[in-house]
């Protein structure tokens, strides 16, 4: 059953640091999310200019790379010109594991569309701590070197974290190696079927990073990210909650369904104005 429109005049979004599009549920926002950067790729197509995307994983964003699929199939977008840079990864992993982000982009995504391997750039590092950092420099290089990132999309975190931006991350910082919270270890523990078997650290992409993309489109899914949601978009910057980084960050947008807009205050209290 289709839900009550929620309010979307200015005076009851007012409350709101970052623009927010509430939409029925996941399929809908799956499918807005794929049209608008489609839209970006094809335009970008059309001037024969190439689109830089970083992309993060995860059963939120699934949806919204089955709809490339299934646009790709018939005929309407082209990934022959985009450029892709992996958000993070594990460390260690094996690139062929199956909780690897590497894998899980190959096969969700490229493994059925016709964007080149040449195009495709994973934090696939290894070595000692010096090796591993020098990658890490190369792969913000080569970012820079492609022009920049034109869009950047990633799932809203369950404590505000970006990638593996997790709590108090600096907004100035790069691509880099990290220790994995308690938090973060804990919600990948259903896939590695014990929060034991978690790798103790991983490699992201940094918040500058991401704050420098032409665009950036967050998703949410869920009443269990009302609360963060709620945080991010109406409370105070906080270090401890990394997306609010991207409060009054022009490009930056928010996509949730009803359930992780519920705590929201045009939703909840939309009298108050």
């Amino acid at each position: 059953m289709r839900k009550e429109p929620i309010e979307t005049k200015p005076e009851f979004r007012r409350h709101e640091k970052i623009p927010v599009t509430i939409l029925d549920s996941y399929e809908m926002v799956s499918k807005a999310v794929a049209s608008e950067i489609a839209d970006r790729i094809q335009k970008n197509n059309a001037k024969e200019k190439k689109t830089v995307l970083a992309l993060d994983t995860g059963n939120t964003l699934a949806g919204v790379y089955r709809e490339w699929i299934q646009s790709f199939r018939r005929g309407e977008i082209d990934f022959s010109r985009v450029i892709l840079f992996a958000i993070a990864e594990y460390h260690p992993i094996e690139k062929d594991a199956l909780q690897s982000q590497q894998r899980f982009l190959k096969e969700n995504l490229l493994d059925h569309v016709n964007l080149p391997s040449e195009n495709t750039f994973f934090l696939d590092v290894d070595g000692s701590k010096k090796q591993v950092e020098k990658q890490l420099r190369e792969y913000e290089k080569r970012i820079s070197d492609e022009g920049g990132i034109d869009i950047a999309l990633a799932e809203l975190g369950s404590t505000g974290h970006i990638g593996f931006n997790q709590p108090g991350t600096q907004a100035s910082s790069r691509t880099r190696q990290i220790a994995l919270d308690e938090a973060l270890r804990k919600e990948a523990a259903a896939d590695f079927f014990s929060e034991e078997n978690v790798p103790e650290s991983g490699v992201t992409l940094g918040l500058g990073t991401l704050l420098e993309a032409n665009a950036v489109i967050l998703v949410a899914i869920g009443e269990g990210k009302s609360k963060i949601v709620r945080k991010t978009v109406e409370g105070d910057l906080e270090p401890s909650i990394p997306a609010t980084n991207f409060q009054g960050h022009e490009p930056a947008h928010l996509y949730i369904d009803h359930g992780a807009a519920e705590s929201l205050i045009r939703v909840r209290q939309p009298w108050v104005l």
